[in-house]
């Protein structure tokens, strides 16, 4: 669920956020070509692109206090971006979709032996469907000289990013919450009962880090593909989705600008909390049986 911080504190807050604090801008594209040129960066030349599945795809833009990635392409498992990309509120998205995915699939040559781009993936599968069969998850599948459709959406330690594999109880570095929730599945599960929600300017209830995926000796000048592809697993409901930094798709990383590391969200939250806070709460989305 999501919460509001008031009383003492909110000026403050409000202070600390000016010009940051918006929701992200999104923009539906059915244009593939548009997007992976989107995403190109330095040494990269896109060949051509395909967009398949029954999901949303299109740009955003002002990502970078929800994010830490100001602009790129987004691909959702909902019907909309409209609602992924708003405010931080009491609804969710998703519980009536009918969509379930989206891939992204550019081919390209390199000038270089090397691949970055930056990434972030995010759900209103948080926290409550942690640990279920609801477990959406992304791929970024490389094809060509050297790859097999090897998927490069890996944490430092070879985990898959998915809703059960980054969340506050596994690879929490990498996780940021923006749901405030003790029901549903994860109700006795520390630290899910006291975790505090960054209250983000965006919907979804739980996000990455910014993530870099890496590929090497790649062979120059050789043609690969690489698919981007968001899924619902289970069931249609609940929203997840990618988003993927404008240019950093190159032989050069690329840095984003980054927001702040969870613990300094985390005294902040608490100062502002002592200063005297008011809390509204969402019950968690709940699924028929």
């Amino acid at each position: 669920m999501k919460i509001r911080f008031f009383a003492a504190g909110a000026a403050l807050f409000a202070c600390l956020n000016a010009g940051t604090a918006s929701a992200v801008a999104t923009s539906v594209s059915t244009n593939p070509v548009a997007l992976a040129n989107a995403l190109s960066g330095t040494g990269l030349h896109v060949l051509g692109a395909t967009l398949s599945g029954d999901a949303a795809a299109g740009t955003f833009s002002g990502g970078m206090a929800a994010l830490g990635i100001n602009s790129g392409v987004v691909l959702s498992t909902g019907s909309t971006l409209a609602c992924i990309g708003s405010s931080n509120t009491s609804g969710s998205c998703g519980n009536t979709d009918t969509a379930t995915s989206r891939t992204l699939t550019m081919t390209f040559k390199s000038d270089g032996t090397d691949l970055f781009f930056n990434y972030v993936f995010g759900s209103e599968e948080y926290n409550s469907y942690v640990g279920s069969k609801f477990n959406d998850q992304f791929t970024l599948t490389l094809t060509g000289p050297g790859y097999s459709a090897v998927n490069l959406a890996q944490l430092p330690n070879g985990d898959t990013v998915s809703i059960n594999n980054v969340n506050l109880n596994k690879n929490s570095t990498y996780y940021r919450n923006n749901s405030y929730e003790a029901t549903g599945s994860d109700a006795s599960v520390p630290p899910y009962t006291t975790a505090p929600s960054l209250n983000l300017p965006i919907q979804l209830d739980g996000l990455t880090t910014v993530l870099t995926a890496k590929a090497n000796h790649l062979t120059v000048g050789a043609t690969y593909s690489l698919a981007f592809s968001i899924t619902d697993v289970s069931d249609k409901l609940l929203d997840s989705a990618v988003f993927i930094q404008a240019g950093s798709v190159g032989n050069v990383p690329v840095p984003p600008s980054g927001v702040p590391e969870p613990a300094s969200w985390a005294m902040m939250v608490g100062g502002f909390g002592l200063a005297g806070a008011a809390m509204r709460r969402r019950a968690a989305p709940r699924r028929l049986a």
